[in-house]
């Protein structure tokens, strides 16, 4: 009798180890999948970042062009504003050196000989 429950005892032993084992595996497995899915999903949320920092990068060059583009554009207007009234001055100051005509002695001679 005290064989068959050595054996027993044995047996059970065996059991809870193979069971032990079999867990640990299904751990390791649990784990590796997990490591996997965490994995994937780092390199497409850097891809993903990439993608919009890439985005945001291009986004900023048009917009950088345009103001660039915009600024230059006011500058010709200012350039031309400051031209236009240079011109004012210049023709107030030409007319102002003008002689004065006084047009009320002034007299219409009309070609009539008889």
């Amino acid at each position: 009798m005290k064989r068959r429950t050595e054996m027993e005892y044995q047996n059970q032993i065996d059991r809870l180890n193979h069971e032990h084992e079999m867990e640990t595996e299904k751990l390791k497995q649990d784990h590796k999948m997990a490591l996997k899915e965490k994995e994937f999903e780092l390199r497409h949320f850097k891809d993903d970042e990439i993608k919009k920092a890439t985005e945001s990068e291009q986004n900023a060059k048009q917009d950088y062009a345009v103001l660039k583009k915009e600024n230059e554009m006011l500058a010709k207007i200012t350039d031309l504003n400051a031209d236009i009234i240079d011109i004012k001055d210049l023709v107030n100051g030409l007319i102002s050196k003008l002689p004065e005509i006084n047009l009320s002695t002034l007299h219409l001679h009309t070609g009539d000989k008889k």
